[in-house]
């Protein structure tokens, strides 16, 4: 997994989305001493700190376009909107606004109902990145909240020149019809966006089933549910408004105002984003879906998985406690509570976070899964296998979305030497799902470390690599089976690329030096397994390593045998 610094996450909104300054306007004497003081904390992730020196930096050169910028998006990354609109204003009057702020100036003066000042902070946002997907958005819902409806569905036409862009105008326009209440043209409208092939997100499903709720066509929302619950297994927000529909229940208003559209919107765009590993971005939308909506809680959950998978675990648990406990999603955010906790290294923190919800719910695979992932990871095998055994022994019928669990639990069984049960899991979890390029690249893998099934493993692998063309672990276990079928040039070529993905494995770089030793090309072989043996290898790979270093590939295999 590729690992982003919080220096990166940073530099990343500089350089990517924060346009409009150049590094030529160096701060004042008197605050230069601040301002690398501010880069020094930025980059060891101590963000308060870091803030509290831009700042500093900042009354001895208050004009001063980069230290503005730094501290700008310092305040984005944080959610502190007070400073960032305060420091966005002060961009405008020195002369270098970017696209960021003036889109979080539009979107104040929209959330006020100034919606004058909203139209003008938008016009002056053209070109910085953003009013290609957010600006016509926000433009349509400021008409929309008028009541003006033309208006509003011409702002949306913009997205229709971009296919990805054009989901949000067919979502949208039916979102507008529905809220001003032209119930026909809503209808129509729905049908429309859902019949989208691009269309990913619930959202519009979920609104169309409010719709039609309240249309008094319970049946045929009932049979909207069931539709797409079979199309997205496992969909809590589906089988809960199947549930309140059988119940007699209200359906809650999706849109019910043009603030909660906006950031909707923010935050689906967030959410694709973060689909693309496009987090640095994704965390921007989903920060502003809070300004717009601050009792928003998808928004702070998908920024706590984001800051998590960016390695960032206390802006994670600053995110997640903005979720209330009676929030529908209480459950998985104790679970990424837990996960940034490990993270911190206070395991027992973590675990003891589980617990106590497990207290109540004993048998939730969701936090009995959380617990053996976070075993496994200290390779708790044993503990782990135990945990995911009672989460197993809750499900009735396997479904798709069952085959992490059974993936899981092979790699402790794998672990633990006990490779008949492994095998049978990977084969479940691969019955589940057929193409999983990491049940195809573990169980391929694995056969070709213990002689097995050398030819369907490389196809298996092979099929892995096509859809993750960029795993530097796939990758490796594609040259690794060249390797043993004797086609070492090959193998050279994909291990190289490999190391080049991956350049801290230690047994993709000894996978290298092999297969460098296998071409003639010595020195460099033993290049790599000295580079291999200072990442921290597994212990019982250090003697067999040393002895390639010593006496070559053939006679430490010889000697070994």
């Amino acid at each position: 997994m590729r690992i982003f610094s919080k220096a990166g996450l940073i530099v990343s909104l500089v350089s990517v989305v924060l346009a409009g300054c150049t590094s030529q306007h160096q701060p004042a004497q008197e605050g230069f001493g601040e301002y690398l003081g501010g880069q020094h904390a930025r980059n060891i992730s101590d963000s308060a700190r870091a803030a509290e020196l831009f700042g500093s930096a900042l009354e001895h050169s208050p004009k001063n376009p980069v230290l503005l910028q730094e501290a700008f998006s310092l305040a984005i990354l944080d959610g502190d909107f007070d400073t960032a609109l305060d420091l966005a204003k002060r961009q405008q009057q020195v002369g270098q606004p970017n696209g960021v702020g003036l889109m979080l100036l539009s979107l104040n003066s929209f959330r006020r109902d100034d919606y004058d000042a909203a139209v003008e902070q938008l016009g002056k946002a053209k070109g910085t990145g953003f009013d290609s997907l957010v600006a016509p958005l926000v433009g349509a819902w400021i008409e929309a909240a008028q009541g003006r409806l033309e208006p509003a569905l011409e702002a949306l036409e913009p997205l229709q020149a971009v296919s990805v862009f054009n989901t949000f105008r067919l979502a949208h326009t039916a979102y507008i019809y529905d809220y001003l209440r032209h119930d026909e043209e809503a209808a129509a409208a729905y049908a429309r966006a859902l019949a989208s092939p691009k269309q990913r997100s619930l959202q519009p499903v979920l609104a169309y089933g409010f719709f039609l709720q309240r249309q008094g066509r319970n049946r045929d929302a009932e049979t909207l549910y069931k539709e797409y619950m079979e199309k997205r297994p496992g969909a809590e927000q589906l089988a809960e408004a199947l549930s309140d529909l059988d119940a007699g229940r209200p359906p809650e208003e999706i849109i019910s105002d043009p603030y909660t559209a906006v950031s909707m919107a923010l935050l689906v765009a967030a959410g694709e984003l973060s689909r693309d590993n496009a987090r640095t971005p994704a965390i921007l939308y989903a920060r502003l879906a809070t300004f717009l909506s601050p009792g928003y809680d998808e928004a702070y959950y998908l920024l706590g998985t984001l800051f998590i998978r960016l390695e960032q675990p206390k802006m994670a648990l600053r995110a997640l406690e903005n979720i209330p406990r009676d929030s529908r999603l209480s459950e998985m955010t104790r679970i990424r509570e837990a996960l940034s906790w490990d993270n911190l290294e206070d395991t027992e923190k973590a675990l003891s976070v589980l617990r106590a919800e497990l207290q109540s719910n004993s048998e939730n695979r969701n936090l009995r899964t959380a617990m053996g992932d976070i075993m496994r990871g200290h390779e708790w095998y044993d503990r782990a296998l135990d945990e995911y055994d009672l989460a197993i022994g809750n499900i009735e019928t396997p479904v798709p979305g069952d085959w992490f669990l059974f993936f899981a639990r092979g790699i402790c069984y794998e672990r633990l030497d006990r490779w008949d049960e492994a095998e049978a899991d990977f084969e479940t979890a691969l019955e589940l799902r057929p193409d999983e390029p990491q049940v195809l690249n573990y169980l391929g893998y694995s056969w070709i470390d213990r002689g097995l099934n050398i030819e369907p493993a490389q196809v298996m692998i092979e099929k892995a690599v096509e859809q993750r063309p960029n795993d530097g672990y796939i990758i490796d276990s594609l040259g690794w089976v060249q390797f043993l079928l004797g086609n070492y040039e090959e193998a050279v070529r994909n291990l190289e690329r490999a190391v080049l993905l991956q350049p801290e494995d230690p047994t993709i770089n000894e996978h290298l030096g092999d297969a460098y030793w296998s071409v003639g090309r010595k020195l460099e072989s033993r290049f790599q397994w000295r580079h291999a043996l200072v990442l921290d290898p597994d212990k019982e790979r250090i003697p067999a390593i040393k002895d390639k270093i010593a006496f070559g590939l053939v006679l430490a295999e010889t000697a070994r045998q």
